[in-house]
């Protein structure tokens, strides 16, 4: 082997040593860049994220007290998701008056009423479920008050797995607001044929028989070592 081959067989390793180390940083930076997404619509109520396939066990690091709770299920859980559901209804302030014609109270809207009005508050319920602020303008202490609540909602989640990352899109049909989310994904193992690749290819580099550079074309098998 002359020495314009050993160059030639050097500058092919130092081409390729580049064209690897470039491709692992452009992965390694989109990989982090992928996991940064994470965004909530106001309006459409859709909360999205894009997050890494990983192992369970990398899930004690974001929420430990959730760890702790399914590490005993960690070999059946396949996915998982937790996230914080949010809604707040406001209603006009409305004044209580009596109508002369009937006993019964109606309500409506008027001005305020002339004379000192107390402002009485009443709250309640559970803060990690549904709880109530009830705020009453009254020239005396009401005597009681009865508020009845019903939250009714459709939850749509939708998760997509693709190249090693999932993308975890949950919405909430009354524009809820949704976020705090502890998110999970397995990530699929792979059998020995799903990374075997056989198809047409096309070689260049050193031939050491004929001593010389050339091409070469026909089918080849491959296997992929990525997880």
């Amino acid at each position: 082997m002359n020495k314009k081959n050993i160059i030639g067989i050097i500058a092919m390793l130092l081409v390729s040593a580049l064209c690897a180390y470039f491709g692992y940083t452009r992965y390694q930076a989109e990989k982090q860049s992928r996991q940064q997404i994470e965004e909530f619509n106001k309006e459409f109520g859709t909360y999205k994220k894009v997050f890494n396939e990983t192992d369970f066990a990398s899930l004690e690091k974001e929420n430990k007290e959730l760890y702790d709770s399914l590490k005993r299920y960690k070999d059946e859980i396949n996915y998982l998701a937790r996230f914080r559901y949010s809604k707040t209804y406001s209603t006009d302030t409305v004044w209580s008056v009596i109508d002369e014609s009937t006993t019964d109270t109606v309500y409506e809207q008027v001005p305020v009423p002339e004379g000192p009005v107390m402002s009485y508050e009443y709250a309640g319920g559970d803060p990690d479920s549904i709880s109530y602020k009830l705020t009453i303008g009254s020239t005396r202490r009401p005597d009681w008050y009865k508020l009845d609540v019903a939250l009714n909602d459709n939850i749509t989640l939708v998760n997509k797995s693709v190249g090693g990352y999932s993308e975890t899109t949950i919405q909430s049909q009354n524009g809820a607001v949704i976020g705090d989310a502890t998110l999970f994904n397995k990530p699929n193992k792979r059998t020995f044929w799903d990374r075997v690749a056989i198809g047409p290819s096309v070689t260049v580099g050193y031939d050491p028989v004929m001593k010389g550079f050339g091409a070469m074309v026909g089918f080849s098998a491959t296997y992929d070592l990525k997880k």
